[in-house]
């Protein structure tokens, strides 16, 4: 009987350090996640940074010829269909565009406005973002609109 009394004794001080552990979040395992960026084959992202009204990715092209990057968006109220085209026009050699990448090459990309979350609101400081990276993009050649392609975000807002 002793035995199981000093044992219980022991155990109950374990659960309340657990208990009060937890409640200081000391376990907090989800703000310990790294931010990442996962963008379809052809594209990399090797870094990002996001605030409240800005982000910035890096990018880098795996394709075998040369690309613009014409717009980065990120929003996660819409999916590729839902985001407005730039048209090829407006992101040739001639004119505006975000990077040239050739082959093998990455380039930060800066976009102004922050990210949305599902409710429609801008991101703010210190929150967590689980959302959608849009990037469109042209090869020489291409008539018409963008082409876009869509990644997914995960990273806390920073200040």
């Amino acid at each position: 009987m002793e035995y199981l009394m000093t044992y219980g004794w022991a155990i109950l001080v374990i659960v309340v350090i657990i208990a009060l552990l937890v409640y200081l979040r000391i376990f907090n395992i989800g703000q310990r996640v790294a931010d990442r960026c996962d963008l379809p084959v052809g594209f990399t992202c090797t870094g990002m940074k996001l605030t409240d009204d800005s982000f910035t990715v890096t990018i880098g092209n795996g394709f075998g010829e040369k690309i613009n990057i014409c717009a980065i968006t990120c929003d996660n109220t819409i999916n590729a269909d839902g985001v407005d085209a730039i048209s090829t026009t407006d992101c040739d050699e001639e004119g505006e565009y975000l990077a040239s990448l050739d082959p093998g090459r990455n380039a930060n990309m800066t976009s102004l406005g922050g990210c949305t979350d599902s409710s429609g609101a801008l991101t703010t400081v210190g929150s967590r973002y689980h959302g959608k990276l849009f990037v469109q993009y042209m090869v020489k050649g291409d008539s018409g609109t963008a082409r876009i392609v869509e990644g997914n975000i995960l990273a806390t807002v920073q200040a």
